[in-house]
């Protein structure tokens, strides 16, 4: 009973210690010209732990002293950030070298230009559509490719 007893009172004092050990660490993820990023990924390393930026690209995630946060978003170089006694810790993302050049937006998807198969037309939709009333965009794009219907 005495040993059942000291076993509970050990697993309860190393769970507090756990959660005092926790903090709360918010800040906020732009791009390199002080842009906010919504929806950029921030988690902690090695755990599942992770949160994504809201609108204003402001992040709030518990983590322990030590561990290390790591920041990404799509067409930007991921970052990465070891968390000490700070409680705030804003990243600016550098965007990524490699751009994407030539990229076909179809209607399932995005792919390489390379990789695209059939024929590849280019509309000016603002010089297209701009100036005429139309009840939506299908009908607005009728005639001004050879081929679409």
């Amino acid at each position: 009973m005495k040993r059942r007893l000291l076993t509970l009172c050990l697993f309860l004092f190393l769970t507090t210690v756990q959660a005092l050990a926790q903090k709360t660490v918010t800040g906020k993820v732009a791009d390199d010209e002080t842009h906010p990023l919504a929806g950029a990924s921030v988690q902690v390393k090695g755990t599942n732990a992770g949160v994504t930026t809201d609108n204003d690209g402001n992040y709030s995630i518990k983590v322990n002293k030590g561990q290390t946060l790591v920041v990404s978003f799509k067409g930007t170089v991921t970052e990465e950030r070891v968390v000490g006694n700070a409680s705030r810790l804003n990243f600016f993302l550098k965007k990524a070298t490699t751009a994407l050049d030539q990229v076909v937006v179809v209607g399932y998807g995005s792919q390489r230009k390379a990789d695209l198969t059939g024929a590849v037309g280019t509309i000016d939709v603002q010089k297209t559509i701009g100036s005429r009333p139309v009840p939506d965009l299908a009908r607005g794009l009728q005639g001004s490719s050879p081929g679409l219907l």
